[in-house]
């Protein structure tokens, strides 16, 4: 599997942990990409555009954060996506799920892919989308099947 992400260049850890970046920060990075994500939902666009029809509810989404709750509710209310459940490092803090939603760890998430029940991750964390490719990587799940959040609203 190592032999599999030597190919790619050296993924650079996030210069501020988790615990230490700021309220301002996270708002500045956060801002400009949920007013393009709202911008584009005006105009009628859906994420499950981009991701089209294909074995859809085969994804499962990485990563609490501020566009777990939007993409969720834009991929359901296309009528057609059903996530087969969200991962995140703090599952232990979702025993009871998040929003409905069932929460995973990452030992969960892989096991599911290599079962052939999820083929697709989409990774919703901006400000670590690195440290998530290159653990995921790690872990032996192919490149061509994450997809980030930043990927799509940019594509």
């Amino acid at each position: 599997m190592k032999e599999q992400t030597d190919i790619l260049p050296k993924i650079k850890r996030c210069k501020h942990p988790p615990d230490r970046i700021t309220y301002e920060q996270k708002c500045m990075t956060h801002e400009k990409i949920l007013l393009r994500y709202l911008n584009r939902a005006i105009n009628g666009w859906s994420v499950a555009d981009f991701l089209g029809v294909e074995k859809i509810n085969e994804y499962a989404l990485y990563a609490i954060t501020d566009f777990t709750e939007i993409v969720c509710d834009d991929l359901e209310h296309a009528g057609y996506f059903v996530p087969k459940g969200i991962c995140d490092k703090r599952a232990s803090e979702y025993p009871d799920g998040y929003k409905g939603r069932k929460v995973m760890d990452i030992d969960e998430l892989t096991d599911l892919y290599f079962m052939g029940k999820i083929r697709k991750i989409i990774i919703l964390s901006v400000l670590h989308e690195n440290e998530i490719i290159d653990s995921l990587l790690c872990r032996g799940i192919a490149l061509n099947d994450l997809i980030s959040i930043v990927s799509i609203l940019y594509a």
